[in-house]
């Protein structure tokens, strides 16, 4: 599931953020995709329970605003 951020270094950012808080997700940064379409990968399988991805949506959105994607 692809959040996207943009900027490389935002997705460093909210990735470190997002890690340090118990949810694991990585960045996808230029040259794997074009500049400017930096985005965070998250996946989600079957095992995953709904509660687990809500927390992680929770976490993910938090650090969004921390680090100044989302106002």
């Amino acid at each position: 599931m692809p959040v996207l951020c943009g900027d490389d270094e935002l997705a460093y950012r909210i990735t470190r953020d997002s890690q340090l808080n118990d949810v694991f997700v990585l960045p996808v940064v230029s040259p794997a995709v074009p500049p400017g379409l930096a985005r965070l990968r998250a996946t989600i399988t079957a095992a995953h329970e709904s509660d687990q991805i809500e927390h992680a949506m929770d976490v993910i959105e938090a650090a969004g605003y921390r680090n100044g994607l989302l106002h």
